[in-house]
């Protein structure tokens, strides 16, 4: 409904760039303007892969695994096929999953991803000469999907390579680690955001944040925007595997561990100096605020 959208819409405005003195701000800048020339020139997964009938697109740890989960059910029950055995692994893939997977038959096919779009996916051009698929756009407040995936990549890592939670709150602004820190993010952010501000007519905007609290009606909004409308039963069939402990309970035993338990969550938390790092970084460098308060 035009109301809907106009409410999901309004959590997606620019903010201003402030500036603070930081004597390292002509580098993080010098950075910035390659990593997003490289996103801008070279991006195009949603142009390559525009046969499918949709993308389902998500920041680094925003709860990808979940909702798909959720929707694979959804539409597992909507066209009378088997929902995915597992949570976790290969098998969480058998409907939704990457573009270049076999779609299952009668059934739309929905691509899940990580990337983050060239500028020219919020130009009207590309979408007057392309037919590029309907988006939605997963994303969760930063500072909790920093804490998820130092908490599962940094932790663990061989003696010698793990580095300090406050080190990877810094993170490195020419993007040249292995795994996603808040540089990553803010690109994923601006980008999306701009294309979100665009072509709201073509792109969806979920927050993991309100998804918990109402993840079947999330997920019809999301299967609504996609051109499908989930019965009831399809719906209900979602919201069964929705918690935390249905989501446990179907992981694949064979692939490695994908959801952490309450006390490893409680165990990696921002402190008061890391806060403060992430909201310099982000004051200056973050152009949309999602409707959170980084600022």
């Amino acid at each position: 409904m035009p109301g809907e959208k106009t409410r999901e819409m309004q959590i997606v405005r620019p903010v201003s760039r402030t500036r603070d003195g930081f004597t390292g701000l002509a580098r993080e800048d010098r950075a910035a303007a390659w990593t997003n020339f490289k996103a801008d020139t070279g991006n195009f997964h949603m142009l390559h892969y525009r046969h499918v009938d949709g993308f389902f697109v998500s920041a680094k740890n925003s709860g990808t695994q979940w909702f798909t989960f959720m929707l694979s059910h959804a539409l597992a029950e909507q066209y009378g096929v088997e929902p995915p055995q597992f949570s976790s692994g290969p098998g969480r893939d058998a409907i939704i999953g990457p573009a270049k997977q076999k779609p299952v038959p009668g059934v739309p096919k929905i691509a899940v991803s990580h990337t983050i779009p060239s500028v020219m996916f919020s130009w009207r051009l590309m979408h007057t000469l392309f037919d590029i698929p309907r988006c939605v756009v997963l994303v969760r407040d930063i500072r909790h999907a920093l804490e998820s995936i130092y908490l599962k990549w940094m932790i663990d890592l061989p003696a010698g390579k793990g580095i300090s939670l406050t080190d990877y709150v810094e993170g490195d602004p020419w993007q040249n680690r292995e795994h996603a820190d808040i540089w990553w993010s803010i690109q994923f952010f601006n980008h999306w955001g701009d294309v979100l501000t665009a072509r709201p007519d073509r792109n969806m905007l979920i927050r993991y944040e309100d998804a918990i609290e109402a993840p079947g009606e999330w997920v019809a909004k999301a299967a609504r925007h996609y051109g499908i409308e989930l019965t009831p039963a399809a719906i209900a069939a979602a919201e069964a595997v929705s918690s935390r402990e249905a989501v446990r309970a179907r992981l694949d035993p064979d692939a490695p561990k994908a959801v952490s338990d309450k006390d490893e969550r409680a165990s990696v938390r921002l402190s008061e100096k890391e806060e403060k790092i992430m909201r310099r970084i982000l004051s200056r460098h973050m152009r949309y605020d999602f409707g959170y308060d980084w600022f």
